[in-house]
Formats: structure tokens, C-alpha cells, sequence
């Protein structure tokens, strides 16, 4: 079986992606982006979600 990383990422198809992936982050880090994401009334899955799509 072939790890999903022996693929160039350009030939991957978008059903290969699940859409989820875990990021383990500070708790200082976690308190300062939950703020942020409270202070523009966003959920913080949505404040994470839209800075990655804007990276």
C-alpha cells in the first residue's frame, strides 16, 4: 500500500482530501485565536478555516 504522501501533490484528485486534518497549537495560541474569532462573532472552526483559505 502506498503512503498518501508518495503522490505529487499535483496529481491528486480532490476526493483523495477529506477536508479535515489536527493541528496541535499552544493553549496561549488557542486562548489568543479563540478571542479573535469571539471578537468577530465567528465560531473559531470558521476564523481558522477562513485565514487558511486566504494563506
Amino acid at each position: 500500500m502506498s503512503s498518501p504522501t508518495s503522490k505529487p501533490l499535483a496529481r491528486r484528485s480532490l476526493s483523495e482530501y477529506s477536508g479535515k486534518f489536527q493541528v496541535r497549537i499552544p493553549p496561549a495560541t488557542h486562548r489568543r485565536i479563540a478571542e479573535k474569532a469571539a471578537e468577530e462573532h465567528v465560531s473559531l472552526h470558521r476564523y481558522v478555516s477562513d485565514r487558511l483559505a486566504s494563506a
